[in-house]
C-alpha cells in the first residue's frame, strides 16, 4: 500500500476545516468530499481551526484510566469540546497550572473515540448490515464505551454524535449479547439506549441469531435478568398492541425536549415494522 500523508482539505473562504492521514489511493475520494465537515447532520461545527491550534501549539497530558496512559492532546481542543477539560484547565486549578489531568474511571477504548473524533469530526463506522460475526460485537462495544467519557467529561456534542450513531444503528440490528451485558452493566438504568436495545431484539429477534460462530449461542445464559425482564413486559406491551403500529422510531430515544425539536432532528429514519 502507498505511504499514508497529509491531505489538507481546505472548506469555504479557504478555512481550514480538516485535516486528515489518508492512504494515497482514496486522495481522490476524499477530494470528492472535501466540502463536506464530517458528521455534518449532526450540525456540529468547528469553532477551533486547525492552524490557529498549530500555531499555539499548548499542550497538556491527559491520564485515562487505572494504568494512567498518557495522552499528549492541544489544550484549545479538549476545552472547546468538553465543559469538564475546560473548567479544569483553566483559573488556578492544579490541572491548569501543571497541565496534567487525571481519568481514572474513564476506558482507554472510549477515550480514544473521543481524540479521535476531536481531531477529525469522524467516529468509527459501524457495519451497515451484520452478519455471523464475533468482531462486530466488539465494534458495538466499543462505541458504548465511548459513551461513558462523553457524559463524565461533559461533551455534549460528542456524546450526542455516539449517542445517535448507536441509535442509527439498534434501528436496524438486533444488538449482539456482547453489547447487551457491557450496556447493562456500565450504562444508567435510565438511559434510552438499554430501552432501545430491549426494543430492537423484541422486534428482530430470531432464535437462528443466536450461532455458536458467533458467541451468542454460549452467552444466552449471561444475559441480565433486567434486560430479561424489560424483554418479557416489552413483549406483553406488543400483544397488546396493533403489530402494525410496534415501530422503532429513532427520536423516541432522543431525548428531545419537545415536538418542534424533534421535527428539527436531522435524522430523518422513521421506524422499522416487525419483520412477517
Amino acid at each position: 500500500m502507498a505511504a499514508a500523508r497529509f491531505i489538507v482539505l481546505i472548506g469555504h473562504g479557504g478555512c481550514l476545516t480538516t485535516t486528515a492521514v489518508i492512504p494515497e489511493e482514496q486522495e481522490d475520494d476524499a477530494r470528492k468530499v472535501h466540502f463536506t465537515p464530517p458528521y455534518s447532520k449532526y450540525r456540529l461545527q468547528l469553532t477551533t481551526k486547525h492552524s490557529t491550534t498549530a500555531r499555539s501549539s499548548a499542550l497538556v497530558i491527559v491520564e485515562v484510566g487505572a494504568e494512567k496512559t498518557k495522552y499528549t492532546v492541544h489544550r484549545s481542543f479538549l476545552t472547546e469540546h468538553s465543559e469538564y477539560f475546560r473548567k479544569a484547565l483553566t483559573g488556578s486549578w492544579k490541572e491548569a497550572q501543571e497541565g496534567v489531568v487525571t481519568l481514572e474511571n474513564v476506558d482507554c477504548d472510549g477515550f480514544n473515540i473521543f481524540v479521535d473524533w476531536m481531531y477529525t469530526r469522524k467516529l468509527p463506522r459501524i457495519p451497515v448490515k451484520h452478519d455471523d460475526s464475533d468482531d462486530l460485537g466488539d465494534s458495538n462495544i466499543s462505541m458504548l464505551k465511548a459513551l461513558v467519557p462523553g457524559d463524565r467529561i461533559l461533551a455534549l456534542n460528542f456524546h450526542r454524535a455516539v449517542r445517535d450513531a448507536i441509535i442509527e444503528d439498534l434501528i436496524v440490528n438486533c444488538p449482539w449479547y456482547k453489547a447487551i451485558i457491557y450496556g447493562f452493566a456500565n450504562l444508567p438504568k435510565d438511559h434510552p439506549v438499554l430501552d432501545l436495545m430491549v426494543a430492537s431484539h423484541c422486534l428482530d429477534y430470531t432464535d437462528n441469531d443466536d450461532t455458536k460462530e458467533n458467541g451468542d449461542f454460549q452467552r444466552r445464559s449471561q444475559l441480565p435478568v433486567d434486560f430479561l425482564i424489560r424483554v418479557m413486559l416489552r413483549y406483553s406491551f406488543m400483544k397488546s398492541q396493533d403489530w402494525s403500529k410496534c415501530i422503532l422510531d429513532p427520536c423516541d430515544y432522543h431525548g428531545h425536549v419537545s415536538e418542534e425539536d424533534r421535527e428539527k432532528y436531522p435524522v430523518k429514519m422513521r421506524g422499522l415494522k416487525q419483520k412477517t
